[in-house]
């Protein structure tokens, strides 16, 4: 088979890359199910359905090539040991091949399956999967050794198709703690052992780290109730759970009048256990050319029973499921009720037999069941009901202007409740408020071009024109209407106490407002009173739950009140951004954040003189947060040295830790200490490396000197390499335009006995500050220009580097000619010091969508 460097190169296409990636993924899609086209179970290089128009793809550049080579051969298929051999043969053949397979399926068509046992040894160390499928697999024949292996290297998506077990633990010890999503079809009755009163053992999947979806068809009918009540304490990871028993798509079905009742004293139990931040309980109850399904939520302080029907019409719903299983699942747990009806216009379902009633009386009628099972005495606690309906207008009653008016059918529920807003929900768009057309561009086309516009909402100078923009695509169809909607309303900015005052009334008045809102902009002013700033944990916090970052402009921290500090750090957000704040004590920063800070970002006002700086700013610590934390400070030049002296190495995020100190690049004629500032940032360093070392944790140093070229300076300590790093990247033209003594100075400054790898990056420069010169030097003139370089790298504190790992990324021309490699050329540049340690292989990096491997390498494949 041709390799890549021999396989003919066409020029690149003048579409953005990403763009022809959606293409060859739109090529890829099956229109009538929304999904990657099904695949022969035989394994075979040609195993795509009309691959025709993604091979001529492949021919359009080489980048291309790759990309339909992903979905080609995204899919492998083994049935026997022999198969398993045949293609381990090929792979060692065809290098790129085990690339590209994303997705396994296992059959256990023959009767010997011990070839399975194998997988996790031979097979899954030489792919990258996303997905893994069991079909007609004996899982008691599984070797325990091989389950220990699937725990270690099998991927977050796992589906088991009729499979054998005996007890449910066969299917759970299979999966990875990082599992995302199980997806477990018995169809079969070989599982379910003489009737329906064998013991499968508890569901349990407490060794899963989460978030976890899991959904599970049981193998009968009847077994649904029966199925529920095997689920046992505990069984949900701490985190994000979704649980959701249903059946199959073409099965007639109704659920046991029982299984209701089982499934709320689950929810009930994880809520009395507090299993996690977000638990999701899910019940089909009717399917034929309709479904109905039974839902249970737990998050953001409410406790909502679901009712979700996809139908074509009102008149087709069949109410008495939902009746007996808003009987048996009556509580006074439930705080909130949502009930969804949406299009179902898919193939799965038959179509419906009768045409559809638009009279609201008889509506009425049959929803009266439902409205009694709703009544005072079962659900005496509901104090919130949202209804939505994406019907086509066709098929609703006419003589309504917004189909939420619907909810009328059940009349005496809706007179007890508050009713959220009727723009409230997302998930589904409302039929009758906006009956627009959806436009023929693809949806991820149209999101791409919001995105685009919401770029410009944080620039102050270009917001209106920004909302407007976004305002006039919402009215081009309702999915880009709610789509907009979440970048309008995302950012709030309050100026003073009025404001406050008024949006908090808006709040209460609105609630499906408050859910939109991640970003809250608090600005002071000077001379004004900002006292309105120490209420707004109080008043205004506490109705945001879903805010992401909270940012303080023009704000004096001196004013804000001492117990407002105990209330921003409870309800605050993880991110958090000062621009141009006045503080004279590094704690009046640090004690606003929450222990679940994630990020924080300084940006300290320009200030060439000095004269704004505290005098005695005492120490900047962050003992008190959890992490990881990036923190982002931008000062001027003159004050670095006094922040990188401050920082106290022995209070910092166990968890991880990445901290980038940078200056105004438009700041000119100052005198950067930057000998005194890296020598400060290594000792931080070098005291904080060891109790991160013991926590297994991410530390990242990273500073800007501006002397001369722009240089930075990056301390890592990685916990996935496991290394402790020194990088210097530096921004120029050309290899002779580099002060070389001034990067040897740093050099000398940052050496430390706990670096044992070395990065040496060169980037390239078109800026007008930086030199003109076209051409590098002779290489004689380079090896005396570097020589400083070499003798500060022969320094003995850099004894313990064993690698230097250099990436040039510089043009053609801005390097010597006759060398096969830049990793040749710098052996020649740091002789004394590449003489000791080993040089790393040339990296991959993208240059104007073109993936380069080096000066002299030029043009590369494209790789992930």
């Amino acid at each position: 088979m041709a390799s890549l460097w021999t396989l003919p190169s066409a020029p690149s296409p003048r579409l953005p890359f990403d763009v022809l990636e959606e293409v060859v993924g739109h090529l890829a899609i099956d229109p009538r199910f929304h999904h990657i086209r099904r695949t022969d179970q035989a394994w075979d290089p040609n195993i795509v359905e009309n691959t025709s128009a993604l091979k001529a793809c492949s021919l359009a550049c080489q980048g291309l090539l790759h990309c339909s080579r992903r979905y080609i051969f995204r899919t492998l298929h083994l049935k026997s040991a022999e198969a398993l051999q045949r293609f381990i043969a090929l792979q060692r053949r065809v290098l790129w091949l085990s690339g590209c397979i994303s997705m396994l399926y296992v059959y256990g068509d023959t009767e010997n399956q011990s070839w399975i046992s194998a997988l996790p040894f031979r097979l899954l160390p030489l792919l990258r999967l996303r997905r893994i499928i069991f079909n007609d697999v004996n899982l008691c024949d599984v070797h325990p050794n091989a389950c220990k292996l699937f725990r270690l290297r099998g991927p977050r998506f796992w589906t088991f198709r009729e499979v054998q077990y005996t007890r449910y633990s066969q299917v759970t010890q299979l999966l990875p703690a990082n599992t995302t999503h199980l997806l477990v079809i018995d169809r079969s009755e070989r599982c379910s052992g003489r009737g329906s009163e064998r013991d499968f053992g508890r569901l349990s999947f407490q060794a899963l780290a989460g978030p976890l979806n899991v959904s599970w068809t049981p193998s009968r009918r009847r077994q649904a109730f029966q199925f529920i009540t095997s689920l046992g304490p505990p069984i949900a990871p701490r985190n994000k759970f979704k649980f959701y028993v249903c059946t199959g798509w073409r099965e007639r079905f109704s659920v046991h009048y029982t299984a209701a009742g089982d499934l709320r004293d689950l929810f009930q139990h994880f809520v009395q256990q507090h299993r996690g931040n977000n638990i999701t309980l899910e019940l089909d109850l009717y399917v034929q050319d309709h479904f109905s399904r039974l839902g249970m939520i737990y998050g953001d302080s409410r406790h909502t029973l679901v009712i979700y029907i996809a139908a074509r019409s009102l008149s087709c719903i069949a109410t008495l499921p939902i009746v007996q299983a808003l009987q048996q699942a009556r509580s006074a747990l439930f705080n909130s009720l949502q009930i969804t009806i949406c299009d179902e216009n898919s193939v799965y379902h038959r179509p419906e037999v009768n045409p559809p009633l638009t009279d609201m009386e008889i509506l009425a009628g049959r929803w009266e069941g439902i409205d009694a099972a709703l009544a005072r005495t079962n659900y005496p606690n509901i104090k919130h009901f949202r209804f939505e309906c994406c019907l086509k207008p066709g098929v609703l009653p006419t003589g309504y202007s917004c189909s939420n008016e619907l909810y009328n059918m059940d009349g005496v529920l809706s007179m007890k409740v508050v009713c959220d807003d009727p723009f409230d929900g997302f998930d589904v768009p409302n039929s009758s408020a906006q009956a627009f057309t959806y436009s023929k561009l693809p949806f991820s086309a149209l999101e791409r071009c919001i995105e685009y516009l919401s770029f410009e909402l944080d620039d102050t100078e270009r917001r209106s024109e920004a909302v407007l923009a976004l305002k006039t695509c919402s009215v081009v169809c309702k999915a880009l209407s709610r789509y907009c909607r979440l970048y309008i309303c995302a950012s709030t900015t309050l100026a003073s106490g009025k404001e406050l005052t008024e949006f908090v009334k808006s709040l209460r008045q609105t609630p499906g407002l408050a859910r939109r809102i991640t970003k809250l902009v608090l600005c002071g002013m000077t001379g004004v009173d900002q006292s309105w700033i120490s209420v707004v944990p109080l008043r205004l916090l506490p109705l945001l739950q879903r805010l992401r970052n909270c940012t303080f402009q023009d704000v004096d921290l001196h004013l804000i009140h001492p117990s407002a500090y105990k209330v921003f750090r409870l309800y605050g957000p993880r991110e958090w951004t000062f621009k141009n704040v006045t503080y004279s004590r590094y704690s009046q920063i640090t004690r606003l954040l929450p222990t679940s800070t994630t990020y924080l970002c300084v940006e300290e006002p320009l200030d060439t003189l000095g004269i704004d700086a505290p005098l005695d700013p005492g120490q900047l610590s962050f003992r008190h947060i959890r992490g990881p934390l990036v923190v982002k400070w931008y000062l001027s030049w003159k004050d670095r040295e006094s922040l990188a002296r401050n920082l106290d190495g022995n209070a910092l995020p166990l968890a991880g830790f990445d901290f980038y100190m940078g200056g105004w690049l438009d700041e000119h004629h100052v005198d950067v200490e930057d000998a005194a500032v890296i020598g400060c940032i290594r000792k931080v360093f070098e005291s904080a490396v060891g109790p991160m070392s013991s926590r297994n944790a991410d530390l990242r140093l990273e500073f800007l000197s501006k002397s001369f070229e722009k240089t930075y300076i990056n301390m890592w300590r990685s916990k996935e390499y496991g290394t402790v790093d020194l990088k210097l990247s530096i921004v120029t033209k050309n290899l002779g335009s580099i002060t070389t003594s001034h990067v040897a100075e740093l050099l000398h400054h940052a050496a430390s006995l706990v670096l044992d790898y070395f990065v040496l990056n060169l980037r390239s420069s078109s800026s007008s500050d930086s030199q003109n010169n076209s051409h590098s030097p002779n290489v004689k003139a380079l090896v005396s220009l570097w020589e400083c370089i070499d003798t500060a790298l022969a320094n003995t504190n850099y004894s313990n580097i064993r690698t230097l790992d250099f990436q040039c990324e510089l043009d053609i021309d801005a390097v010597p000619t006759g060398y096969p490699c830049t990793n040749q050329l710098i052996r020649e540049l740091l002789p004394s010091f590449t003489a000791r340690v080993s040089l790393a292989p040339c990296g991959s990096f993208e240059r104007d969508g073109r993936w380069h491997r080096c000066a002299y390498h030029g043009f590369a494949p494209y790789s992930d």
